[in-house]
Order: C-alpha cells, then structure tokens, then sequence
C-alpha cells in the first residue's frame, strides 16, 4: 500500500511545478525518491482525487470508473477506480489536507491538472449548472502497470 509520505512527497511536487508536463513531473517524482512504477499513477490519481474535493460541493457527479487507452488505440473495458490499490490511499490523503484546511490555490494547482476540471471548468464557463453535469469514466493515457 502506498504510504502517506510518498504521496505528500508527489503532492508537493505537482504543488511546486504545476506547469510542467507528465514527463516532467514524472522524473521529478522519480528524482523524489518515489519508484518509477509508481510515478505515472501518482500523477494519474492525484489530480483527479484533487479535482473531486474541490468540486464535490458543487453537485458535479463523477464517474467511479475508469478506461485505459491500449497499445492498439482501443480502450480498455471500464473499471471501477477503487480497484486500483492507489486510489483509496490518494483520496483519504486529499480528504485530510482538506480537513487540515490546505489553502485552496494549493489545491488548484494540482486540480487544474485534471482533465475532469477542465471539462466541469468549460461547462460553467458556458453557463452549465453543476447539478446537471454528469462525466464519463475518466480515460488514462499511460499503459497499464505490468
């Protein structure tokens, strides 16, 4: 399971560089300390995790399921997110700094990461109202870990 450590110590590395690209982050996670293998999910998770808390009051329903985009182009059959081993720990993590009172530029700078944000972002730039925004399962880019 992953520790409360190592996903504070890939936090603040979103945290510090918010502009860099997954690339980036990810060397930066790996220079960090954290394993390679874990790195690309970390950065995966951590985002979506962030997003969820910052918008949750708004009454934007989130997916609880997830695709992987395979080698051949196609996607991956949905999966539930608490299937990942990462994922519980990442929400019960972010769900802390919140109670901890993490200031909110904070939690923008690694929610802005999220594709999700973005979506819910445009949608309400629009005039959308949040009760009525229900997204897809999310869609990952990086291959599944072997």
């Amino acid at each position: 399971m992953m520790k409360d450590a190592t996903i504070a110590i890939a936090a603040g590395v979103l945290q510090q560089f918010p502009s860099e690209n997954d690339e980036q982050i990810c060397l930066r996670l790996i220079d960090a300390g954290i394993p390679a293998e874990s790195s690309p999910r970390l950065l995966e998770f951590l985002p979506i995790a962030y997003c969820r808390v910052l918008l949750v009051g708004l009454g934007v329903r989130f997916s609880n399921e997830f695709q992987r985009i395979q080698a051949d182009g196609s996607l991956s059959s949905a999966r539930l997110l608490t299937s990942e081993p990462l994922w519980n720990p990442v929400m019960e993590f972010v769900n802390r700094q919140l109670q901890e009172g993490i200031p909110k530029h904070l939690l923008l700078r690694i929610a802005g990461r999220s594709a999700e944000f973005d979506a819910v972002n445009q949608l309400l730039n629009r005039g959308s109202n949040p009760t009525h925004v229900a997204l897809t399962p999310v869609i990952f880019t990086h291959p599944p870990m072997t």
